[in-house]
């Protein structure tokens, strides 16, 4: 009787898990990992959403400051369709010109790609190339609109990786200091 004792002792007290309660462990872990990693997913794209979303308000920020100095001391504005060889003015467009005591310059959209000339008299307006680049991934929204007291400025920028998604659209208003 003790042996029989002996080994029933022996095969209830063998340690180990089950192949169900394994199965039912992995599952979960899994499901646990999953979880995680859809976690680590969502949080990866908010902050490279908000990252991008700094950088080009700080690329807005910076055009604006370039246009608002071009265009406070100005004595003449104005706003032209496009830019080129033939220049027809209007009240809104995607081509600011601005001409002060012995100056003029420029700030013009071409394409997806924000502009600034620094001197339009010696300007090659067949070429880009002498022109300074204040923005890229500039959207069609983008325009000069020339009003009684002041000039509107919207720029809208598009997410560099993906071109049909605007990412910030920026409106402001200046009013040239020395414009009658």
């Amino acid at each position: 009787m003790n042996a029989y004792l002996i080994q029933t002792q022996r095969i209830h007290c063998e340690r180990g898990f089950t192949l169900t309660e394994f199965l039912m462990a992995s599952i979960i872990t899994a499901l646990v990992m999953l979880a995680l990693v859809g976690v680590f997913i969502v949080g990866y794209r908010l902050y490279h959403g908000g990252t991008v979303r700094a950088w080009e308000q700080q690329r807005v920020n910076n055009a604006m400051e370039r246009i608002a100095d071009l265009l406070r001391p100005a004595r003449d504005v104005k706003i032209y369709r496009s830019y080129g060889t033939s220049l027809s003015q209007t009240n809104i467009g995607a081509y600011l010109f601005a001409a002060g005591a012995g100056w003029s310059s420029g700030v013009y959209r071409s394409g997806t790609v924000l502009y600034f000339v620094p001197n339009t008299v010696t300007d090659n307006r067949a070429t880009s190339t002498d022109d300074v680049i204040l923005v890229t991934c500039v959207m069609p929204a983008t325009l000069f609109c020339y009003t009684t007291r002041w000039i509107e400025i919207t720029l809208a920028l598009s997410d560099p990786r993906a071109t049909n998604r605007e990412v910030l659209r920026a409106v402001t208003s200046i009013a040239p200091r020395n414009v009658r």
